[in-house]
């Protein structure tokens, strides 16, 4: 969310499922809904992608490959990351969809031009003043 939320593109993020849900069912075309699971098999996602994509919106998933979720999504942006999260916590997907989101963000910067990297400046430059400056090289 903290990275679309700097381009200056509304956006919105629920933590709580029935939030997403209600959330979903106001959506209409031109909105977009990003969804995010590595199995793609999580239900609760799949009804989330089911009830946009009944209102038109487009709806991305970062999710595998003919995974139900992946059968709902509008798009699907795959990584094939041989890790069994049914077994083990997800450590590697997580940094792998994290460096995809890295991906589409500088992507959607290049693409949007000058001025946009000057706004982006901008908020950076705002953002500045609310850190502690760096201390010198302490070990």
């Amino acid at each position: 969310m903290n990275k679309f939320f700097r381009f200056n593109v509304p956006v919105v993020y629920f933590e709580d499922i029935l939030m997403q849900r209600m959330s979903c069912m106001n959506c209409n075309s031109g909105d977009v809904v990003m969804l995010f699971s590595h199995t793609g098999r999580t239900k609760s996602l799949v009804e989330i992608a089911q009830i946009a994509k009944a209102n038109d919106a487009t709806v991305v998933g970062i999710t595998s490959a003919d995974s139900p979720l992946a059968n709902e999504c509008t798009y699907v942006l795959s990584l094939e990351v041989p890790e069994d999260t049914d077994m083990y916590m997800p450590m590697a997907s997580r940094i792998a969809q994290l460096t995809l989101i890295d991906v589409l963000a500088t992507g959607f910067t290049l693409r949007r031009g000058n001025k946009f990297r000057e706004n982006l400046k901008r908020v950076k430059d705002t953002l500045r003043g609310s850190r502690y400056e760096k201390r010198g090289n302490e070990a």
